[in-house]
């Protein structure tokens, strides 16, 4: 995901249209945030759901941030 932004803010500044470089690197990391931390939740069982547990906050945040602008890759 790193090397995608990193791809998109290139074209962005080299006055590139990255528009869909920059799309596409958001929606992979949308969709790694979600798979990494559900395996979280996974591994942890129960602990994973209670709000004392940080992977529960990141869970949280990560749905969040996905359907922030609509799109949702499955």
């Amino acid at each position: 995901a790193r090397l995608m932004v990193w791809e998109a803010a290139y074209k962005y500044d080299t006055g590139e249209d990255a528009s869909k470089a920059a799309f596409l690197a958001k929606n992979y990391a949308d969709k790694m945030v979600l798979e990494v931390t559900d395996g979280a939740v996974q591994v942890l069982g129960g602990h994973g759901y209670i709000r004392e547990h940080p992977v529960e906050l990141w869970l949280r945040n990560g749905r969040g941030f996905v359907t922030m602008d609509g799109a949702v890759l499955a």
